[in-house]
């Protein structure tokens, strides 16, 4: 699964120039091939939590898949990150969805 972003946990550079750990937080939807569903969520692994949602050890995804990654956006921000995928939860965000995933 190449293409997924940096792996979960990387190192950069501090502003003292040393190295640091940074933590990237993904906000993703998936789309079912089954039924055009949509599943908007977050982690700190994608590429792991893709699996998991294709494997069926998700309990929402199992009985809609296989999925297909339609979306995702990275974050250094925990809070960020939950706040955007709140936001793809509501009214406003699928309508930002529907337009960004038009054909």
């Amino acid at each position: 699964m190449e293409g997924f972003g940096p792996r979960p946990t990387s190192l950069g550079l501090g502003l003292s120039g040393k190295l640091v750990k940074i933590t990237m937080y993904y906000v993703y939807v998936l789309k079912s091939l089954r039924n055009a569903k949509l599943y908007k969520g977050f982690t700190t692994d994608l590429k792991r939590r893709f699996k998991e949602h294709q494997t069926g050890n998700s309990t929402f995804t199992k009985n809609n898949g296989p999925w297909k990654l339609v979306y995702y956006e990275a974050f250094l921000s925990e809070k960020n990150a939950r706040l955007e995928e709140k936001f793809l939860k509501s009214g406003k965000g699928k309508e930002r969805l529907k337009y960004i995933l038009k054909d």
